[in-house]
């Protein structure tokens, strides 16, 4: 993919509804992961 191709990939990833984009720290992930699974059980 081209800069143009990824920076619209990312845009249309903003805008899908239901969905939440965050940043955490790399450490944290599996631990966010944990909760998300217990979440969905």
């Amino acid at each position: 993919m081209d800069d143009d191709e990824l920076t619209a990939e990312d845009e249309a990833a903003l805008e899908t509804e239901g969905q939440t984009l965050m940043v955490i720290p790399t450490d944290l992930v599996p631990s966010v992961r944990e909760l998300i699974a217990k979440a969905g059980a």
